[in-house]
């Protein structure tokens, strides 16, 4: 079996107080949905519709629900997680077209809105990853190594887990099939650790964009993450 290493980031207590909790706010730009985008598959396998009350964002689980507000009108709209995005500077949510409407900016294109979590999704996993929930066979064995780090710059997501056999398992076949660098982002969400699997940690964001493409046909939910944010 092939030796590897998981560089293991302790993802902060800003994560676990604020990310991923009943608690978390948020305030930036919302964009929304342009219409050439009817159609198109979301990050999480369904297909955008203007007409739906759906949302991208760059980390909140898929099927988290989140209340946006318009700061400019004080109107508010519930909106679903099912997309990755927008990777935008200062952008922190891409609203379908129906919730833009309900919000009053679909002629201004941006907004200033607050973004509060409404109801955590406990499907933490995205759906490509039910390819990888095999039976472990007993005693099986990796090597593991490990140490804290801080990194900047943009690594890809795979996956997401809450069991460790899952991760092991994931792990090693990326280290095999790529010969990258691995590295585990460790969150607690509703006192449950959830292990994020990323590959990589690029400099620039072009960089990750290319290997984001190159990788999408095998892991279509993939996405691209900035440490420089967590």
């Amino acid at each position: 079996m092939m030796k590897f290493k998981i560089i293991i980031t302790s993802v902060l207590l800003f994560l676990a107080t604020n990310i991923y909790s009943q608690n978390y706010t948020q305030y930036g730009l919302a964009s929304f949905y342009a219409d050439k985008f009817e159609g198109h598959i979301t990050a999480n396998g369904e297909k955008y519709s203007h007409s739906k009350l759906t949302a991208s964002h760059l980390t909140l689980p898929f099927n988290t629900k989140v209340k946006v507000t318009n700061l400019s009108n004080n109107k508010s709209v519930i909106v679903r997680i099912n997309d990755r995005g927008p990777f935008v500077k200062d952008r922190i949510i891409d609203l379908s077209k129906s919730a833009a409407e309900q919000l009053g900016f679909t002629k201004i294109g941006l907004v200033k809105v607050k973004v509060e979590v409404v109801n955590y999704s406990n499907n933490s996993n995205n759906n490509n990853n039910n390819s990888y929930q095999p039976s472990v066979n007993n005693n099986e064995t990796y090597e593991f190594n490990s140490h804290k780090i801080n990194l900047n710059g943009f690594g890809v997501q795979i996956a997401s887990y809450k069991e460790l056999s899952n991760l092991m398992r994931i792990c090693d076949s990326l280290k095999k099939v790529y010969n990258k660098k691995i590295y585990i982002q460790v969150s607690n969400i509703n006192n449950d650790k959830l292990y994020r699997v990323i590959l990589c940690n690029f400099k620039d964001i072009e960089n990750a964009k290319l290997f984001k493409k190159n990788i999408q046909d095998k892991y279509p939910d993939c996405f691209i993450i900035n440490f420089g944010n967590n």
